[in-house]
């Protein structure tokens, strides 16, 4: 499953400079998937996204692909 993905890595709240925050995810169709993972969470990569999104759709992380824009 292919997402897109745009993230904030400025302008953050969070402690970490190495922390970001996802602002937006979703399907070429234009399906909104953004709901799955928590937006007040500090992310440090895209695979830890890719878990929680896999976590919220009971599928393999390996089915994730997250694209970001």
């Amino acid at each position: 499953m292919l997402l897109y993905i745009t993230c904030e890595y400025e302008n953050t709240d969070f402690l970490s400079p190495n922390a970001f925050k996802v602002l937006e995810i979703w399907e070429a169709a234009g399906k909104e998937y953004t709901f799955l993972i928590d937006q007040a969470k500090p992310y440090f990569s895209l695979d830890e996204v890719k878990q929680d999104i896999a976590a919220e759709l009971k599928i393999d992380i390996a089915e994730v692909e997250l694209e970001e824009l």
